[in-house]
């Protein structure tokens, strides 16, 4: 999904059951699995702003 999807990643992996896909990206999916956010693992600031949006995803159910 991540790959195909939401175009994560720039490389194509095996597909096999093993195959992962690492990143330093967050994506934010809601419910309808549209995306809501993407954020940087790497800065802190951004891990703060997906959590604040976390919430904000969670009160809008």
């Amino acid at each position: 999904m991540a790959r195909k999807s939401y175009l994560v990643v720039q490389e194509d992996g095996n597909g096999d059951e093993h195959d992962m896909i690492h990143t330093e990206n967050f994506v934010l999916i809601d419910t309808q699995q549209r995306i809501r956010g993407y954020y940087d693992g790497t800065q802190r600031e951004n891990m703060n702003k997906i959590l604040s949006d976390i919430d904000i995803l969670r009160q809008e159910k």
